[in-house]
């Protein structure tokens, strides 16, 4: 999906789901101290580079020591570190992980020429973005130069109710999808233009397909 870049970046936009709220918890092949693991991992973002377990537990929603045990774990195997025992960040190694699916992903390979000509005609930026639960998920940038920019890399996370891309996929959604996506979303306020009515949000998603700016795999 083609899109301007957004202007505005406040806080941390990933929404974190508590493990005892989750549905698959019951299921037997469900791993549920994998998925904490995930959780933690997920539980740093560019604001809170570094945090202690106390901190990822608040922010998670998963207890102390199941956080102390992830860690421990993660560290081990490389992915986070700690230089004063208390205070936890993650390491390079965690870059595999997104190179892995990016390398092996045709789409965002064949994509990225198409999005560099069409940001140098047009002068903006452009983005090729997915949605992911209430999210949109950037998968490929081409950022044009300016004095003002937002800083929006590959792998990077904004709320989908109130960008650009997000109301051209939303409005892409089968009418159940996006009858489930209202049901359950948290329309936060990020600024004094977001829409946070769901029957205002459907609205201007009817509008935004009226004039047909849809997702072209939709």
């Amino acid at each position: 999906m083609l899109g301007g870049g957004v202007s505005f970046v406040k806080g941390d936009y990933r929404i974190y789901v508590r493990l005892s709220n989750m549905t698959t918890a019951s299921n037997p092949n469900y791993m549920a101290s994998l998925a904490r693991g995930l959780e933690v991992m997920r539980g740093f973002s560019r604001e809170k580079r570094q945090m202690s377990i106390a901190q990822l537990a608040q922010k998670t929603g998963i207890p102390r020591a199941s956080v102390r045990r992830c860690l421990y774990t993660l560290a081990q195997l490389g992915y986070v570190g700690t230089e004063d025992g208390r205070n936890y960040a993650l390491r390079p190694k965690v870059l595999g992980l997104g190179h892995a699916y990016l390398s092996a992903t045709p789409l965002v390979v064949t994509a990225q020429p198409f999005l560099d000509r069409v940001s140098a005609a047009v002068k903006e930026s452009c983005s090729l973005a997915i949605l992911d639960g209430e999210d949109i998920l950037y998968l490929a940038r081409s950022v044009t130069s300016r004095i003002i920019s937002v800083t929006l890399n590959v792998g990077s996370r904004l709320p989908a109710h109130c960008t650009s891309i997000g109301y051209v996929l939303l409005a892409s959604l089968p009418p159940r999808t996006l009858d489930d996506y209202l049901r359950r979303a948290e329309l936060r306020s990020f600024t004094e233009r977001t829409l946070t009515s769901r029957d205002r949000l459907r609205e201007e998603l009817a509008r935004v397909r009226d004039q047909d700016w849809r997702s072209p795999i939709a």
